[in-house]
């Protein structure tokens, strides 16, 4: 099942990579430099600690936020809490060393036997030396489904673009489109 859900995301991924993102919204989360997309008609909520992805029907959804741990283990072990917090007791199989987008990752996957779901945590390496917590949660017949959406937010998980020195905003003009086009921070 673990090996399934991975090979699963790994072909959406491909799959993604040949299919154009049309009018999707893309996100930079500042304190991670990394940049998100969220696929055309999905749902995103941004908060103070976190953004939320959810496909329309609301059966995917993804969450990223901070690890707010100084110490990695502590850090996996609470997100497990929230997890099963959030949608019920939950096993996970052995991490898997991955990379994402060119960062490296963590990543376990698992299952909610209760609501019938699949989970995935990757805790991802960001260019800004923390770590983004990635949570994703889905119902088995809604992985297919939203095949080409998944993917979308999957690719769209990449270091943030550095501008050029001559294209850079004052700091007054980047908190004010910080607002606008809805930037994470």
């Amino acid at each position: 099942m673990k090996n399934f859900s991975t090979l699963f995301l790994l072909v959406c991924l491909v799959f993604c990579s040949f299919v154009p993102a049309f009018s999707a919204d893309e996100f930079t989360y500042e304190d991670g430099k990394v940049d998100l997309v969220c696929p055309d008609g999905w749902k995103h909520t941004i908060t103070e600690e976190s953004l939320t992805m959810s496909s329309p029907d609301g059966a995917v959804q993804f969450v990223f936020e901070l690890l707010e741990a100084d110490d990695l283990v502590a850090g996996i072990e609470q997100a497990h809490k929230e997890i099963n917090a959030a949608v019920g007791e939950t096993t996970f199989g052995e991490p898997v060393e991955e990379k994402i987008n060119g960062m490296d990752a963590l990543t376990f996957t698992g299952t909610c036997p209760a609501k019938g779901l699949e989970i995935i945590l990757s805790i991802i390496d960001t260019p800004a030396d923390n770590a983004l917590c990635v949570y994703y949660f889905a119902a088995k017949a809604a992985e297919e489904t939203h095949a080409a959406g998944i993917a979308e937010v999957i690719n769209g998980i990449r270091p943030a673009v550095v501008e050029a020195a001559g294209d850079e905003e004052t700091d007054a003009d980047a908190d004010a489109g910080d607002e606008e086009e809805g930037d994470v921070e």
